[in-house]
């Protein structure tokens, strides 16, 4: 089933951000902090980032877009310091277009989304696109804060049979032997105190596996080749602005699509922010761009304390165990289940068509 039809208020002005460049990049130095989601520092009071400056494009945020076929067989240039010489050698994919907003989509009633989104031809178009850029359609990636790079989230699923039991989602085995490899990677664009910043700045990237210059994003998908990429940004992105947040968000989703990564965004179990402003953001580029949203905040909601321990920050932990009904109580085991769920779905959506 489709997501519902809600009615359309009106829509923010978003600003368009084409391929990051050297300059920006530059920009974002100075900007990144570690501000809170960590295993050793709890409730760490964050260093509010400054806001940038407006930023202009060529592109608008009403123009139509669609993706085509075309595959631009260019180098793309690696985001690198000034005075620093460097490629990184990934073709790009042409996007044109954009979707345009359903009229009478409503994001204020983003909390009403399905857990599991429903795959839409964007997305099966955008993947047929990566296959020409030679992404590993059997590949999928983490990006995001401590949350995503802990090996409590997914990692299981690549130890064997004994790391996890299934119970009544035994269907799901068939979806975790297909993505073998990527559950237990330990990801170059996700850490603790992530931002979605962090992963546009040079300076966050491992020296021993990422080219001089290289951003954690790029450097990921140079080596990992994924097909689809798990957003989860939001939690650490509180003590900054709105703008400054959608600003990094727009980047990441447009040069994962560049590059034919199909973004799935998914919301976050806190409101740190107070007004639940981040997850409406999210949903509201999810359907802006046709993307799959994971709706993991509505998972969580009739979980005690809605999955978070004390410190309202990080996730409750329970073994994989899915058979057993106490792990339905924490965060952890809801957050594995649903992932592999979308995991099913776009499984289900690139191979059966």
């Amino acid at each position: 089933m489709g997501q519902p039809i809600f009615k359309r208020k009106a829509h923010r002005s978003h600003p368009v951000i084409p391929f990051i460049g050297a300059q920006f990049v530059l920009r974002l130095l100075p900007l990144w902090f570690l501000v809170g989601c960590s295993q050793t520092v709890v409730g760490a009071t964050p260093t509010l980032m400054p806001d940038e400056s407006p930023m202009t494009s060529n592109l608008t945020s009403t123009a139509p877009v669609e993706l085509t076929s075309t595959l631009t067989p260019v180098v793309m240039p690696s985001v690198i310091p000034t005075g620093v010489q460097g490629t990184l050698v990934m073709p790009m994919l042409t996007l044109t277009a954009r979707p345009s907003l359903t009229p009478t989509y409503d994001s204020a009633t983003w909390q009403s989304l399905p857990v599991i989104p429903a795959i839409s031809d964007t997305v099966r178009s955008l993947y047929k696109l990566g296959q020409k850029n030679h992404n590993n359609p059997q590949a999928f990636s983490k990006i995001g804060d401590c949350e995503t790079s802990s090996a409590f989230f997914l990692s299981d699923f690549d130890l064997g049979s004994k790391a996890y039991n299934l119970g009544l989602y035994s269907d799901l085995q068939s979806t975790i032997d297909y993505f073998a490899g990527s559950f237990g990677r330990i990801s170059l664009a996700a850490g603790p105190g992530y931002t979605a910043s962090a992963v546009l700045s040079p300076i966050m990237s491992d020296p021993s596996q990422c080219e001089a210059g290289e951003i954690p994003l790029a450097c990921e998908y140079r080596l990992h080749r994924p097909s689809f990429v798990l957003v989860t940004f939001g939690t650490n992105d509180y003590a900054n602005s709105l703008s400054a947040f959608e600003r990094y968000m727009r980047i990441i989703i447009e040069d994962s699509m560049k590059v034919g990564v199909v973004p799935v965004l998914a919301t976050k179990a806190d409101d740190r922010e107070g007004n639940n402003s981040i997850n409406e953001l999210i949903a509201d580029l999810a359907h802006e761009y046709d993307l799959p949203l994971w709706n993991f905040w509505a998972a969580v909601q009739s979980l005690p304390d809605h999955g978070l321990k004390e410190d309202g920050l990080h996730l409750t932990y329970f073994p994989n165990h899915f058979n057993d009904p106490a792990a339905w109580n924490y965060a952890f085991p809801w957050r594995n289940l649903t992932a592999l769920q979308v995991l099913q779905a776009l499984q289900k959506a690139v191979t059966e068509e």
